[in-house]
């Protein structure tokens, strides 16, 4: 008995296609860089796997976005480019922040821009690389429109990797890292004392409203016991609150947020729930007409992999708000970590650490170096 291996690749043949460059990624970082691309005359490819634009802020997961004023803490601190211009239209026409209505206007501005082809619901799993003397270059990468059973090879002279997983650098071989790199290696007061493993974890948020008369809840098997951890008593939960106010249900630092992401899918789900369980039926709250609207379903990652490049911004960068002769953006929400809590009966949350600044990256922590991967690590 012979075993033969059937791909799609070889099934529907693969549609090749050249431009002068491919964003893999449309989360917005991926939808500024299409953009201002077209705008320069470029004629590329914006790739991206799911089928809303936007990443964590789109209607699948719903993360606010907030920017340089870090929610009315830098009165005077405003983006400009691309990213100002979509927050002044988005403020002109969704006053209420209907997240459709946010997904819709950035895929107007994508769809507005002739040079952009635009690959919803297309993985990147492939990429051609070349090693010559100028180190190693990127040739073409290779993705799957899984829904259309399309496969594609898009050839380039440039690739933006805003995949937010490090996808294409890490398929490519550049250097990266992962975890908390110890105090003593850049001398960050926030860092631990030994390196280790532990990144900031995935979320899942939810919504709801009120549905004008009494409605029940049943919660499932697998929703976590709220009354049993110490989250009534250390967060703040209210039938008022909605999305991101609940941005500490969080899990995965101590685990491979991508590697596990289908279990804590399923995790976050049950913590949401159990949260909106105690809403619901603990008593304590005037609940009994509201309803759950909306669920994620598409964890929200926080980090991943960090490419390894001329320039690592550290915590004195951003506290002292260094400057940089190389400057390409800036930002202004905290230095945010909440490294792993734990929603387990009788476990504790983690602690947030916050320090308002605004923040100067400059175009050498952007670029990767051209090495083997070697994980957390120098």
């Amino acid at each position: 008995m012979s075993v033969r291996k059937h791909a799609l690749r070889d099934q529907v043949g693969v549609e090749h296609d050249r431009y002068d460059v491919v964003v893999v990624g449309g989360g917005l970082a991926g939808v500024c860089a299409a953009i201002a691309a077209a705008r320069a005359g470029l004629r590329l490819a914006l790739v991206h796997n799911r089928t809303v634009l936007g990443g964590n802020s789109s209607s699948e997961i719903r993360v606010w976005v907030c920017g340089a004023t870090s929610h009315g803490e830098h009165h005077y601190a405003r983006e400009t480019g691309i990213m100002g211009e979509l927050f002044v239209e988005n403020q002109y026409r969704n006053r209420d922040g209907n997240p459709y209505y946010w997904d819709q206007l950035l895929l107007e501005k994508v769809l507005a821009e002739p040079g952009i082809r635009l690959l919803l619901g297309t993985h990147v799993d492939e990429v051609e690389v070349e090693d010559g003397d100028q180190g190693r270059t990127i040739v073409a990468v290779g993705a799957v429109m899984a829904g259309s059973e399309r496969v594609f090879r898009l050839e380039a002279e440039q690739f933006v990797d805003a995949s937010g997983d490090g996808t294409v650098g890490f398929l490519a071989g550049a250097r990266y890292r992962t975890g908390r790199e110890s105090h003593a290696e850049y001398g960050e007061k926030l860092a631990p004392v030994e390196p280790d493993d532990e990144t900031l974890g995935s979320t899942i948020l939810f919504y709801v409203r009120d549905a004008g008369h009494p409605v029940r809840y049943v919660a499932p098997p697998w929703a976590v016991d709220i009354a049993s951890t110490s989250v009534p008593t250390t967060r703040y939960i209210s039938p008022a609150a909605n999305g991101c106010a609940y941005w500490w249900i969080e899990l995965g630092g101590d685990r491979d947020v991508v590697h596990d992401d289908d279990q804590l899918r399923l995790e976050l789900q049950g913590a949401a729930l159990g949260v909106w369980d105690y809403i619901k039926n603990s008593g304590r709250f005037d609940a009994d007409d509201l309803t759950l609207e909306w669920v994620g379903s598409v964890p929200g990652r926080r980090e991943y992999r960090r490419f390894v490049g001329d320039h690592t911004l550290t915590e004195q960068d951003i506290l002292a708000q260094a400057q940089h002769s190389d400057t390409v953006a800036f930002g202004g929400w905290s230095l945010d970590l909440h490294p792993r809590g734990d929603l387990r009966p009788g476990a504790g949350l983690a602690p947030r650490v916050l320090g308002r600044d605004l923040r100067h990256p400059p175009a050498g922590a952007l670029r990767p170096r051209p090495r083997e991967p070697v994980g957390r690590g120098p």
